[in-house]
């Protein structure tokens, strides 16, 4: 699957060193000059706010089908660390999104709503 998502960021990559001026520049440049992300961060970031919006009962998604909610009192990140109930695919939903939903700051995780938690999500910029 990761190679799949390299030959799409590789169109992107081609388009975007097409474009006017933006010829000499590294990608990543690109990306900034026009305000994009790589694929792989709007795939993370999409799944956070999938993840958001299950663990929030915003979708009819089971929460528990998915997570556990850690026991754990003092953690690092977030206070809302759960675990993934079962490991079998690591591209699975739960899988490919826990680690990176626990490493999120509390000020970030904490919002009542989904538009302020995309508006803090897309201060954020992940790399593979």
């Amino acid at each position: 699957m990761k190679r799949d998502v390299h030959k799409i960021e590789t169109v992107q990559l081609r388009f975007t060193k097409r474009l006017n001026g933006l010829y000499n520049l590294l990608y990543s440049c690109r990306l900034t000059c026009l305000g994009l992300d790589s694929l792989y961060c709007k795939r993370v970031k999409s799944d956070l706010i999938m993840c958001y919006k299950v663990l929030h009962n915003m979708d009819s998604i089971d929460c528990n089908a998915l997570f556990q909610r850690s026991q754990v009192s003092h953690t690092r990140g977030s206070s809302m660390k759960h675990h993934v109930s079962s490991r079998r695919d690591g591209h699975f939903f739960a899988n490919r999104v826990v680690n990176i939903w626990n490493s999120l700051p509390d000020h970030t995780v904490a919002f009542h709503s989904v538009a302020c938690f995309k508006l803090k999500l897309s201060k954020f910029h992940f790399n593979e």
